[in-house]
């Protein structure tokens, strides 16, 4: 993990107020994760420190695409991938972390934001991987694949209108 060395910031010397810090990610950083959804990829995180008296607040900016295979034709695709998240840091040896704050300790001089990076990128992942295939005018998709997937759901139609609710017509709810 000595590549993630540069996610770390030193906040003991930082001045109170706004500071800013780009980090361009790309396969090597995600590799450091295990079993990493997000493999091949070009993604840009602009982070807003805020340091006040007594807590960090940590804004993520999350820009830039992943290249997954599509979830209908298994072509790889550019997906983007775009995220916003705040977490605040404040100090305190016995607190519990929670979804929206870090406690770390006083004596601790400076943070490591890689894990929260790679969790934010992670949770701007959208659901399925795919694009607009019909506006992008099939470019990027595997016809022959699509070919089949519109055989088979052909195949799958039935020929004649089934009442799925008839088989309920014969039950009897009355146990006595």
């Amino acid at each position: 993990m000595d590549s993630l060395n540069s996610f770390t910031i030193p906040h003991k010397g930082l001045k109170e107020g706004v500071h800013n810090y780009e980090f361009n990610l790309n396969e090597s950083f995600f590799a450091e994760f295990e079993d990493s959804p997000i493999n091949v990829s070009d993604v840009k995180v602009d982070l807003v420190l805020d340091k006040r008296s007594n807590m960090l607040v940590l804004d993520f900016e999350i820009s830039g695409t992943m290249n997954n295979p599509c979830d209908r034709c298994l072509n790889k695709i550019n997906i983007p991938l775009i995220g916003n998240s705040e977490i605040m840091v404040k100090y305190s040896d016995d607190a519990q972390n929670t979804d929206e704050v870090i406690y770390i300790s006083d004596k601790d001089s400076s943070i490591d934001v890689s894990s929260l990076i790679y969790e934010f990128c992670v949770l701007a992942m959208p659901m399925t991987n795919k694009v607009d295939c019909e506006a992008q005018g099939y470019e990027f998709c595997n016809n022959e694949i699509l070919d089949r997937l519109e055989v088979e759901q052909e195949e799958e139609e039935p020929d004649s209108e089934v009442n799925i609710w008839d088989a309920l017509k014969d039950l009897d709810l009355n146990n006595n």
